[in-house]
């Protein structure tokens, strides 16, 4: 099991209709990458990524792109294993 924190956090909202293009980076290796909508909250994307990319550690960087509402945040993630 693993511990994640993220270093930096953003509570941006999100419209069920708006087009998520996002990706989970490690050392420059996609672990997951997903494209759709149906997401209400920066939070469900990070799940989402983070369900498909499975178990790693270290310090990945997460990129989210709101094609809909046309910004981008990349938050850092750091991820280790749990005590």
């Amino acid at each position: 099991m693993t511990h994640c924190k993220m270093n930096t956090y953003t509570t941006t909202p999100l419209s069920a209709s708006d087009q998520i293009i996002a990706s989970l980076e490690l050392n420059g290796r996609v672990l997951a990458r997903l494209s759709r909508t149906d997401f209400t909250s920066v939070n469900d994307v990070i799940g989402q990524l983070r369900a498909l990319a499975g178990r790693f550690i270290g310090l990945a960087r997460l990129t989210i792109r709101n094609c809909s509402q046309g910004w981008s945040r990349t938050i850092n993630l750091a991820c280790r294993p749990a005590a």
